[in-house]
């Protein structure tokens, strides 16, 4: 929902345009909170200027919306544990030194540079729809050969390796 303009707006909302007035708000935005096709709720943003928001800012808002769904599925009500966010944050090092390690080997073996390296590691594992943290482990445990992501990430074809989504 795009009320850039509220007062353009207060037949269709005549109590909540006077009250927004009355905070200083001229504008306002809702923006759905979906989880697959389910909306959840919404993402509210009140505007002192009445403007239309650029697309750019509401691809932004959107992706807040987005984030906030996300947060919302992984909420608990329990409190994480020191361990746990210890625990969470060690697994989070290990798999990016993992993808780090897998694009230094693909840089390597194919004589390219750090970001070429990694966007072979990207279209490989993109290909195969599996996470990319699953082609670096298989890499950098040498279950994958370099050369085969190397010109794999070119040809699209099963590997596998990683067939089944992924070695763990």
């Amino acid at each position: 929902m795009a009320a850039p303009d509220l007062d353009a707006c207060s037949e269709r909302w005549p109590a909540f345009v006077p009250l927004a007035a009355g905070l200083g708000f001229a504008g306002a935005y809702a923006l759905p909170i979906r989880v697959g096709t389910y909306t959840a709720g919404a993402l509210n943003l009140l505007t002192e200027d009445p403007r239309p928001l650029p697309d750019g800012e509401l691809r932004v808002l959107q992706a807040f919306a987005d984030v906030t769904a996300l947060s919302l599925m992984h909420w608990t009500p329990t409190p994480l544990r020191p361990q746990d966010i210890v625990t969470r944050t060690q697994a989070a090092l290990s798999r990016k030194a993992a993808v780090d390690t897998a694009t230094g080997m693909l840089a390597a073996a194919g004589a390219l540079s750090l970001t070429d390296a990694a966007a072979a590691l990207l279209d490989y594992s993109a290909a195969r729809s599996v996470r990319p943290t699953d082609t670096a482990q298989a890499l950098v445990q040498r279950a994958l050969a370099p050369s085969i992501v190397l010109s794999g990430a070119r040809d699209g074809d099963a590997d596998p390796v990683l067939a089944g989504g992924g070695t763990g």
